[in-house]
């Protein structure tokens, strides 16, 4: 039987690489938010990225932090943050109190210090241990955004919008995008558990 295809030549490859641009977008916005929660994951080095997210109410809403503050880390285990309002100090400091990341600031005069605390070895091996369950649950996630573009290409062959090489060559670009993504989020997981085993 011979098979119709309902759209021309060129509006069938458009519509393979819209769908490979949106599952690239997808995948950038994956791993994005992976690396975001694995920075929230205190390694007992001092980094600015520990709480230049926080969240301060300051002047009526909710502000990041870096946009009330300079953020320094002037030793490899303190963090300094100076507000460019001094008197949002208290306001600040409060906020880090708050948090749920365990962080103990210290006011001073014009600024707040935070020393971080080295980890024991049993905090360490936490640390990795909730580094694996974040690692599988991106998987996971990875696994589920293959399969809902794997799907949207099914149909479109269904539709008789595009032929089946064009179907085999998309799974393929789906494929090989998933594994790059996979492979950074490995290289993201390893960095950090490096940096937790070597403070």
């Amino acid at each position: 039987m011979l098979l119709v295809l309902s759209a021309l030549p060129w509006e069938r490859k458009t519509m393979i690489e819209e769908l490979i641009r949106k599952l690239k977008d997808r995948l950038t916005e994956t791993i994005g938010a992976f690396k975001e929660s694995l920075r929230l994951i205190r390694s007992g080095r001092a980094e600015v990225g520990l709480v230049d997210s926080f969240l301060v109410e300051a002047y009526g809403r909710k502000m990041l932090m870096k946009e009330l503050a300079t953020i320094t880390v002037p030793e490899p285990r303190q963090i300094i943050i100076t507000p460019w309002d001094k008197t949002i100090l208290p306001v600040i400091d409060k906020a880090l109190k708050a948090s749920p990341a365990g962080l103990v600031p210290i006011a001073e005069a014009n600024f707040i210090r935070i020393n971080i605390p080295s980890l024991t070895a049993e905090r360490r091996e936490e640390l990795i241990k909730m580094l694996k369950v974040k690692e599988e649950e991106a998987k996971v996630t990875l696994r589920n955004v293959r399969h809902e573009f794997l799907k949207e290409l099914s149909q479109l062959e269904e539709n008789k919008v595009i032929g089946e090489d064009e179907k085999t060559r998309g799974e393929k670009r789906i494929q090989e995008a998933i594994e790059m993504a996979t492979t950074e989020l490995t290289a993201l997981i390893e960095k950090k558990s490096a940096e937790i085993r070597e403070v």
